[in-house]
């Protein structure tokens, strides 16, 4: 059987590739055994050579206890400083710093 994409995973309003920055964002909402609806949207933005903002959206019909996975080497040093998680290395490193507030 082939697997291989059809067509392109993402259509050209959904990406844009330059020399200074790059930029991509969609959305799933098939969620398997889920109740009600759900909305998943992640946007990356990534300044070359500088920096990368991740940004995920969740949108839902029912309040629902939502939590992020980020999966860090073992060889990082990971700190934690109030909400802001964050690495502490010599070079390459990464801060998860929540910004938005759940809506009532």
């Amino acid at each position: 059987m082939d697997h291989r994409w059809r067509e392109k995973p993402l259509g050209e309003e959904q990406y844009k590739i330059t020399t200074s920055f790059d930029y991509a964002s969609n959305s799933f909402d098939a969620f398997m055994d889920l109740e009600g609806a759900v909305k998943h949207t992640r946007a990356v933005f990534y300044v070359r050579g500088e920096f990368w903002v991740v940004v995920d959206r969740v949108e839902t019909d029912r309040p629902r206890t939502v939590e992020a996975l980020w999966h860090w080497h073992p060889d990082n040093m990971v700190e934690k400083e109030r909400s802001i998680v964050k690495t502490n290395n010599a070079r390459g490193n990464l801060a998860i710093i929540p910004v938005g507030r759940a809506k009532n």
